[in-house]
């Protein structure tokens, strides 16, 4: 069975979590899912380390508090395939999501493109793997500058801003 929600976020770190928390307050009423792979992850600053604040390893872990406390929903899971075309997912577990909006707040592998797909970005992207961008599909960069750790493959359109 495909579950189908408003909004879907892949990533829970710090900024699938405000972007989560911030766009449930601004939209009452809409399904938020946000997808991530491990119940807690690390705190990814160093400001507490600094001060020795962390007794042990154990207080240097975070979860989605805030994002379940306004009102969204938390998938442990690893995200498989996405078919943007068709506006669904498939998780590890072999369960399909459909949404209106996706959100990428992380990419841990490859990102690919393909078919007619067209992907914008709306913040800066860090791909742990390569970027794919196959005939026919489109890729813009928004204002904003992009890391990608592997290869970079385009068959199709690549669309930088001004200046990046």
């Amino acid at each position: 069975m495909q579950m189908k929600y408003d909004v879907i976020i892949i990533g829970a770190g710090p900024s699938g979590i405000v972007t989560g928390v911030t766009a449930l307050k601004e939209n009452p009423g809409k399904t938020f899912l946000m997808i991530r792979e491990e119940e807690k992850g690390l705190v990814p600053c160093g400001i507490p380390y600094l001060f020795h604040d962390l007794d042990d390893i154990s207080k240097n872990l975070m979860g989605p508090a805030p994002f379940v406390e306004a009102g969204g929903e938390v998938l442990i899971d690893t995200v498989t395939d996405v078919d943007i075309d068709a506006g669904k997912l498939r998780t590890s577990s072999g369960e399909e999501y459909a949404w209106k909006k996706l959100i990428f707040a992380a990419i841990l592998g490859d990102f690919t493109l393909s078919s007619t797909a067209t992907a914008t970005a709306a913040a800066a992207l860090s791909i742990g793997g390569g970027l794919t961008i196959g005939e026919g599909s489109t890729f813009a960069t928004g204002a904003f500058n992009h890391t990608v750790s592997g290869a970079f493959d385009n068959s199709g359109t690549f669309t930088p801003s001004a200046g990046y």
